[in-house]
């Protein structure tokens, strides 16, 4: 899919020449007021004009009635007005010249209003035609540090600077406690973009165009319904070539989660599980809290990677190291056991008070020598069993901690020096808050990640371990791909070899479900083709399946009746026996067994039983007579012809009132 249009279209978006506020009002409090507030206050370097008929002069400046009375063609339209004036107001942007628009008005399907649904539509196909880079509608506005534009409607101060993060939701509230999160971890988010309802531009359009900003690492995306899948997945992809790791937060993991995103932006959020479908294929990790979001970008932003999984960690006390135990337990991680070399360098290093195993309780024996620490660190990063070194410290909010600044130094100028340094970061027990000295300290390692609380921690490592693992199985599936005639050829035949081999066999790997137990192998049918063991009511399933392997070629045919055991009589072993038990009620009195009074023998077709060892209560053939009957009760004749019922172990017992 070609992705051309819509990163030109989210640069006309996101980098414009001039912002045109169509609405303006001074009323306090007011979009209008806060998008001029912020343009001001951050200094967006382009021009900033003022629409509405009804005014001539707002903030001491010059009020147009229209668009052709602009000192220059608008390029970027902050759409302010109702729902029923937005898209004559797109039309004539467009006609005059506009890129873009950032349309904050509501009304067009969300809120469970089904008259507004075509409102919607309309507005849809306006955006299509005019081929405006729209923003909305029902959004916040958006923050881009490198144009310095700012139509976002928060009044809380902003870092405008580039950094490695990226933002795009359908929720301007749920963009904005990220972007605080994240600059309190000391994060920058350089690109704050509320999608709203997503008639015009989508979150496949903003990944594209993410996807060539070099200085971008994570892209956070705040889904509640994917508007274009084939585009969401294109974009992804890309992302994921060009390096970009993409983190997702879903709305509608609940039947009331997916009412509020139909409330919230008209949106048909879809389930969970087909989102994460969708998501393991195009390597995007998705998170089931902000929290967990949090995380996610802080690892990624500055490890990268987890590895494959297998954790080691060295700890300062023996709580911590059982904390961690617990977490990995619960998150689907491993702590392995070290390798012989590995153990016998930490025994070596660590002695008193430390405890050599992983995770490793250093105790006394790290805290007091920095030598010792970092001995234990190059220990673990040789070992062949260890994919990612955690380390217990927290961020000093102060200075005093001379120890824990210097180690964290140390574990900084580690990473920057030795390529081939397995991933590392920085655990703490509990959360907690950053200030800027802690931030200071934190921007002076850019290698290392510092995460909080154990379970958070690891979950946020096991969701991006998993990533890992199927994008590294996606790649050997391409590398096992055939890329040759030949190959292709050879695989057709192997592939129509296993099929016939599994329909000669009389079953396959799709069975029925009733019988799939057998996995490929015959199943044992009776006398009318049925498959033994089924429940009379399940015979009319089992019929479709039957016929999917009929018209077979002649030698699998012939080898399906190979396999298949001779026919069996009703009231044979595996027959249903309903012709027994009913002779047997009607004429138990008189000592016969079927209604022609004649004793029952066994099935003429059924296959050599094993014969049982002899009986003293019988005489003759009886006494070592193949066992006959149904699966619970069989019959046998008695010296004297008495019906003889056989219980549950083989033991024959006379019928109670037979003569």
């Amino acid at each position: 899919m070609d992705l051309a249009a819509s990163k030109k279209k989210v640069e006309a978006l996101t980098a414009p020449r001039n912002a045109v506020l169509v609405g303006a009002s001074d009323r306090p409090g007011s979009w209008a007021a806060r998008v001029w507030r912020n343009l001001n206050r951050y200094e967006f370097p382009g021009k900033v004009y003022l629409i509405n008929p009804r005014r001539t002069e707002i903030w001491d400046q010059p009020c147009y009635p229209d668009f052709k009375s602009l000192p220059e063609p608008p390029d970027h339209m902050v759409v302010l007005v109702p729902a029923a004036g937005v898209i004559e107001t797109l039309k004539a942007g467009a006609a005059a010249g506009a890129r873009s628009a950032t349309v904050f008005s509501a009304g067009f399907g969300e809120a469970y209003d089904n008259d507004a649904v075509a409102l919607g539509h309309e507005l849809a196909a306006v955006i299509t035609d005019t081929g405006l880079g729209v923003s909305g509608p029902n959004c916040m506005g958006n923050v881009c540090a490198k144009s310095r534009l700012v139509t976002l409607t928060e009044d809380r101060p902003l870092k405008l600077r580039a950094g490695p993060v990226a933002l795009v939701g359908q929720s301007g509230g749920m963009m904005i406690f990220a972007n605080a999160a994240l600059e309190e971890r000391g994060l920058s988010a350089e690109y704050l973009i509320t999608s709203g309802n997503e008639r015009g531009l989508t979150a496949g359009d903003y990944i594209a165009f993410f996807a060539d900003q070099p200085e971008l690492k994570v892209i956070v995306i705040y889904v509640e319904a994917i508007s274009d899948l084939d585009k969401f997945k294109a974009a992804c992809l890309m992302a994921r070539a060009a390096g970009k790791h993409i983190v997702a937060l879903k709305l509608g993991q609940s039947e009331g989660g997916r009412q509020a995103a139909l409330a919230h932006t008209g949106s048909l959020a879809g389930s969970v599980e087909a989102f994460d479908a969708v998501a393991g294929e195009v390597g995007v990790i998705r998170a089931d809290t902000l929290d967990d979001v949090v995380e996610v970008t802080e690892f990624l932003a500055h490890t990268g990677a987890a590895g494959g999984g297998r954790l080691s960690a060295i700890t300062l006390s023996g709580a911590f190291r059982g904390l961690l135990l617990d977490g990995a337990e619960r998150n689907r991680l491993q702590f392995p056991a070290l390798a012989q070399a590995t153990t016998d360098k930490l025994n070596s290093v660590l002695t008193v008070g430390s405890l050599v195993s992983n995770p490793i309780d250093g105790g006394f024996g790290v805290l007091t020598s920095a030598d010792n620490y970092k001995a234990s660190i190059e220990a673990l990063q040789a070992d062949p069993n260890v994919d990612i070194v955690l380390l217990q410290e927290s961020l000093p909010r102060e200075p005093g901690s001379a120890r824990a600044e210097s180690y964290i130094a140390m574990v900084e100028d580690y990473l920057a020096t030795t390529r081939s340094a397995k991933p590392m970061a920085f655990v703490t027990p509990t959360s907690y808050s950053n200030n800027d000295y802690s931030r200071a300290l934190r921007a002076k390692a850019p290698h290392v990640s510092f995460l909080q609380e154990a379970n958070k921690a690891l979950r946020a490592i096991a969701s991006v371990a998993r990533r890992d693992e199927l994008e590294a199985l996606r790649r050997t599936a391409v590398d096992d791909a055939p890329r040759t005639d030949a190959q292709r050829a050879r695989r057709a035949r192997r592939r129509r070899t296993d099929r016939l081999s599994d329909r000669a066999q009389g079953g396959c790997r799709h069975a029925h479900p009733q019988v799939g137990r057998g996995r490929g192998r015959a199943q044992p049918r009776d006398s009318r083709g049925h498959w033994r063991g089924l429940r009379p009511d399940d015979r009319r399933t089992e019929r479709p399946y039957a016929r999917r392997h009929a018209g077979l070629p002649a030698g699998a045919r012939r080898a399906r009746a190979r396999a298949r055991p001779p026919p069996r009589s009703r009231n044979g072993p595996g027959g249903d026996g309903r012709f027994r038990r009913r002779a047997a009620r009607a004429d138990q009195g008189r000592g016969v067994l079927c209604a022609a009074g004649k004793p029952r023998k066994s099935p003429r077709h059924a296959p050599p039983h094993p014969r049982r060892p002899p009986d003293r209560r019988l005489s003759g053939r009886a006494a070592t007579r193949p066992r006959g009957g149904g699966r619970r009760a069989g019959w046998a004749r008695t010296p004297r012809h008495r019906p003889a019922r056989r219980d549950r172990v083989g033991r024959h017992q006379p019928v109670r009132g037979a003569a």
